[in-house]
Protein backbone atom coordinates (compact mmCIF):
# COMPACT_ATOMS: atom_id res chain seq x y z
CA UNK A 1 0.00 0.00 0.00
CA UNK A 2 2.62 2.16 0.81
CA UNK A 3 4.25 2.14 -2.65
CA UNK A 4 1.38 2.75 -4.29
CA UNK A 5 0.80 5.85 -2.11
CA UNK A 6 4.57 6.50 -2.93
CA UNK A 7 3.87 6.13 -6.51
CA UNK A 8 0.66 8.33 -7.10
CA UNK A 9 2.08 10.91 -4.76
CA UNK A 10 5.36 11.01 -6.96
CA UNK A 11 2.98 10.98 -10.46
CA UNK A 12 0.73 13.80 -9.04
CA UNK A 13 4.03 15.83 -8.28
CA UNK A 14 4.55 15.63 -11.55
CA UNK A 15 1.93 16.20 -13.12
CA UNK A 16 0.52 18.99 -10.80
CA UNK A 17 3.85 21.05 -11.27
CA UNK A 18 3.27 21.32 -15.32
CA UNK A 19 -0.56 21.66 -14.55
CA UNK A 20 -0.97 23.99 -11.43
CA UNK A 21 -2.19 26.62 -13.05
CA UNK A 22 -5.92 27.01 -13.28
CA UNK A 23 -7.03 26.86 -17.09
CA UNK A 24 -9.24 29.94 -17.93
CA UNK A 25 -12.65 27.89 -18.04
CA UNK A 26 -11.61 27.01 -14.30
CA UNK A 27 -11.47 30.56 -13.19
CA UNK A 28 -15.16 31.34 -14.73
CA UNK A 29 -16.16 28.14 -13.65
CA UNK A 30 -15.91 26.92 -9.73
CA UNK A 31 -16.68 23.39 -10.29
CA UNK A 32 -14.08 23.14 -12.81
CA UNK A 33 -11.98 24.34 -10.42
CA UNK A 34 -13.48 21.72 -7.63
CA UNK A 35 -13.04 18.91 -9.91
CA UNK A 36 -8.99 20.09 -10.47
CA UNK A 37 -8.53 20.35 -6.69
CA UNK A 38 -10.58 16.81 -6.49
CA UNK A 39 -7.78 15.21 -9.08
CA UNK A 40 -4.95 16.93 -7.37
CA UNK A 41 -5.78 15.52 -4.24
CA UNK A 42 -3.24 12.73 -4.05
CA UNK A 43 -3.66 12.12 -0.48
CA UNK A 44 -7.58 10.98 0.09
CA UNK A 45 -8.90 7.76 1.30
CA UNK A 46 -11.28 6.03 -1.04
CA UNK A 47 -13.26 2.85 -0.12
CA UNK A 48 -12.01 1.51 -3.75
CA UNK A 49 -8.29 1.43 -2.54
CA UNK A 50 -9.32 -0.29 0.98
CA UNK A 51 -8.39 3.00 2.48
CA UNK A 52 -11.92 2.28 4.66
CA UNK A 53 -14.83 1.00 4.95
CA UNK A 54 -18.00 2.31 6.06
CA UNK A 55 -21.47 0.97 7.91
CA UNK A 56 -24.54 2.99 6.55
CA UNK A 57 -27.00 1.47 8.53
CA UNK A 58 -30.56 2.37 8.18
CA UNK A 59 -31.63 6.00 6.09
CA UNK A 60 -33.30 8.59 7.75
CA UNK A 61 -35.65 11.33 6.72
CA UNK A 62 -35.16 14.99 7.43
CA UNK A 63 -36.28 16.23 11.41
CA UNK A 64 -36.49 12.51 11.93
CA UNK A 65 -35.28 12.36 15.90
CA UNK A 66 -34.90 8.92 15.89
CA UNK A 67 -31.42 6.72 16.12
CA UNK A 68 -31.29 4.51 13.32
CA UNK A 69 -27.50 4.52 13.20
CA UNK A 70 -26.68 3.35 16.53
CA UNK A 71 -22.97 1.46 15.11
CA UNK A 72 -19.67 3.12 14.16
CA UNK A 73 -20.22 4.67 10.81
CA UNK A 74 -16.92 3.78 9.99
CA UNK A 75 -15.83 -0.17 9.83
CA UNK A 76 -12.09 -0.04 9.20
CA UNK A 77 -9.61 2.74 8.27
CA UNK A 78 -6.45 1.89 6.96
CA UNK A 79 -3.79 3.24 9.22
CA UNK A 80 -1.17 3.68 6.94
CA UNK A 81 -2.63 7.29 6.36
CA UNK A 82 -1.46 8.19 9.09
CA UNK A 83 1.96 8.08 8.36
CA UNK A 84 1.25 10.56 5.52
CA UNK A 85 2.35 14.22 6.60
CA UNK A 86 -0.44 16.09 6.31
CA UNK A 87 -2.73 13.56 8.07
CA UNK A 88 -0.15 12.81 11.18
CA UNK A 89 0.36 16.29 11.65
CA UNK A 90 -3.26 17.18 11.43
CA UNK A 91 -3.70 14.82 14.02
CA UNK A 92 -0.83 15.54 16.18
CA UNK A 93 -3.06 19.26 16.20
CA UNK A 94 -6.13 17.05 17.90
CA UNK A 95 -5.31 17.92 21.70
CA UNK A 96 -4.37 20.98 21.26
CA UNK A 97 -7.26 22.90 21.58
CA UNK A 98 -10.17 23.43 24.03
CA UNK A 99 -13.90 23.85 22.49
CA UNK A 100 -15.29 25.43 25.87
CA UNK A 101 -16.25 29.32 25.86
CA UNK A 102 -14.91 31.55 27.89
CA UNK A 103 -11.69 28.88 28.82
CA UNK A 104 -8.59 31.07 27.31
CA UNK A 105 -6.42 29.03 25.03
CA UNK A 106 -2.83 28.78 25.79
CA UNK A 107 -0.29 27.89 22.96
CA UNK A 108 2.89 25.91 23.89
CA UNK A 109 6.00 26.21 21.68
CA UNK A 110 5.33 22.38 20.98
CA UNK A 111 1.92 23.35 19.61
CA UNK A 112 3.19 25.68 17.89
CA UNK A 113 5.71 23.58 16.32
CA UNK A 114 2.92 21.33 15.55
CA UNK A 115 0.96 24.14 13.76
CA UNK A 116 4.23 24.89 11.84
CA UNK A 117 4.47 21.78 11.14
CA UNK A 118 0.81 20.59 9.31
CA UNK A 119 0.78 24.33 7.54
CA UNK A 120 4.42 22.83 6.15
CA UNK A 121 3.00 19.55 5.43
CA UNK A 122 -0.26 21.05 3.73
CA UNK A 123 1.73 23.36 1.62
CA UNK A 124 3.32 20.64 0.13
CA UNK A 125 0.70 19.06 -1.54
CA UNK A 126 -0.30 19.62 -5.01
CA UNK A 127 -3.99 21.10 -4.10
CA UNK A 128 -2.47 23.53 -1.94
CA UNK A 129 -0.45 24.77 -4.57
CA UNK A 130 -3.16 24.74 -7.03
CA UNK A 131 -5.31 26.62 -4.60
CA UNK A 132 -2.91 29.16 -4.20
CA UNK A 133 -2.48 29.82 -7.90
CA UNK A 134 -6.16 29.73 -8.45
CA UNK A 135 -6.50 32.50 -5.70
CA UNK A 136 -3.45 34.31 -6.88
CA UNK A 137 -5.57 34.30 -10.52
CA UNK A 138 -8.39 35.81 -9.25
CA UNK A 139 -6.64 38.29 -7.11
CA UNK A 140 -7.55 36.99 -3.79
CA UNK A 141 -4.23 36.13 -1.97
CA UNK A 142 -0.73 37.41 -2.79
CA UNK A 143 1.65 35.36 -4.69
CA UNK A 144 4.61 35.07 -2.18
CA UNK A 145 3.48 31.71 -0.84
CA UNK A 146 4.77 32.79 3.10
CA UNK A 147 2.65 35.75 3.10
CA UNK A 148 -0.67 32.92 2.44
CA UNK A 149 1.14 30.61 4.51
CA UNK A 150 0.68 33.12 7.30
CA UNK A 151 -2.97 34.20 6.18
CA UNK A 152 -3.68 30.23 6.14
CA UNK A 153 -2.39 30.67 10.11
CA UNK A 154 -4.23 34.09 10.74
CA UNK A 155 -7.58 32.25 9.86
CA UNK A 156 -7.35 28.71 11.51
CA UNK A 157 -5.07 29.16 14.17
CA UNK A 158 -5.00 32.85 15.88
CA UNK A 159 -6.68 33.03 18.81
CA UNK A 160 -9.66 35.30 19.23
CA UNK A 161 -12.43 35.79 21.47
CA UNK A 162 -16.22 34.24 21.65
CA UNK A 163 -16.82 35.72 24.55
CA UNK A 164 -16.07 38.22 27.72
CA UNK A 165 -12.76 39.69 25.84
CA UNK A 166 -11.12 35.74 26.33
CA UNK A 167 -9.36 34.55 23.88
CA UNK A 168 -10.86 30.93 23.78
CA UNK A 169 -10.79 30.16 20.25
CA UNK A 170 -9.46 30.03 16.81
CA UNK A 171 -10.85 28.92 13.52
CA UNK A 172 -9.72 25.62 13.73
CA UNK A 173 -11.39 25.01 17.11
CA UNK A 174 -14.84 26.23 15.61
CA UNK A 175 -14.50 24.09 12.30
CA UNK A 176 -13.13 21.16 14.64
CA UNK A 177 -16.71 21.69 17.13
CA UNK A 178 -18.67 21.97 14.07
CA UNK A 179 -17.00 18.44 12.60
CA UNK A 180 -17.94 16.39 15.79
CA UNK A 181 -14.65 16.41 17.36
CA UNK A 182 -14.87 16.89 21.36
CA UNK A 183 -12.48 17.18 24.13
CA UNK A 184 -12.54 14.19 26.54
CA UNK A 185 -10.12 13.61 29.18
CA UNK A 186 -7.46 16.31 27.63
CA UNK A 187 -7.35 15.04 24.13
CA UNK A 188 -9.80 16.02 21.19
CA UNK A 189 -11.79 12.42 19.67
CA UNK A 190 -13.46 11.68 16.92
Amino acid sequence: MLRATAAKIRTAVSEANTKLEPTPAELQDLSKASDRLWQLDINRLTPENGDYEINLQEGKSWGDKRDVAPERLFVSVARGFMRRPSFSSFLALLNNYDVRVGKPEVSTTDQKAEVARFLDAILATPVIWYAHAYLVAKKLRPPEVTKFRQQLWEIWFQHYNRSRGVKDSSGYVIGVWLGGVEKREGCACL
